[in-house]
């Protein structure tokens, strides 16, 4: 779903969406190797990990 979502922005599509992931999250030591963790995030406190996402890809060039 949210992959859905990135790649439904203006200017966005599925590889870029996933590129997205790729560069700001997959590097990141607390979610390294650990897709649960990812998945964790997301979904803690109601979604603000979700939201946090979408914020941030605001701003992504």
């Amino acid at each position: 779903m949210l992959i859905q979502e990135l790649a439904a922005k203006p200017n966005w599509n599925v590889p870029l969406a996933l590129r997205f992931i790729k560069e700001k999250y997959e590097s990141n030591p607390a979610y390294l190797g650990r897709v649960r963790a990812f998945c964790d995030y997301l979904q803690r406190d109601r979604g603000v990990g979700y939201r946090a996402v979408l914020e941030a890809a605001a701003h992504y060039p």
